[in-house]
Formats: C-alpha cells, sequence, structure tokens
C-alpha cells in the first residue's frame, strides 16, 4: 500500500541528512520524542552539536539537589 505522502511526512521517525534518526537520538540522551524533536529542531544537523546540546538540555531539565 503506498501514499503520495513523502516518506519523510510518513515516518514517526524522521531521518536527519547524515542520518541520525529522532528515536536513536532520544534514546540515546533518554529523552522523549518530543524532546528529541524540540533539541534537533534548534541544532544545525550535526552529530556532535546535537550531542552537546542533548547533555546541556538533560542537565537544565535536572532538579536541584538541594
Amino acid at each position: 500500500m503506498s501514499s503520495n505522502k513523502p516518506a519523510s511526512v510518513e515516518r514517526r521517525h524522521a531521518a536527519w541528512s547524515d542520518g541520525y534518526e529522532v528515536g536513536c537520538f532520544a534514546f540515546k540522551h533518554r529523552l522523549t520524542i518530543e524532546e528529541a524533536l524540540q533539541i534537533m529542531n534548534q541544532v544545525e544537523n550535526s552529530r556532535e552539536k546535537l550531542d552537546t546540546a542533548a547533555v546541556a538540555f538533560k542537565s537544565r531539565s535536572l532538579p536541584d539537589p538541594f
């Protein structure tokens, strides 16, 4: 069964041009799909920059231990 939608619209895990998929990125950094998409939409398409942004995002999201 085919449709007229482009593959990137049909797939929940849209691949960025270098092959870094949303699901893989979210799993690697323990993010929700929504959080991963938010970061991927804000950062240019570079695995290194995306990884750095994810670490920074998680450190901001952690509750203060005191």
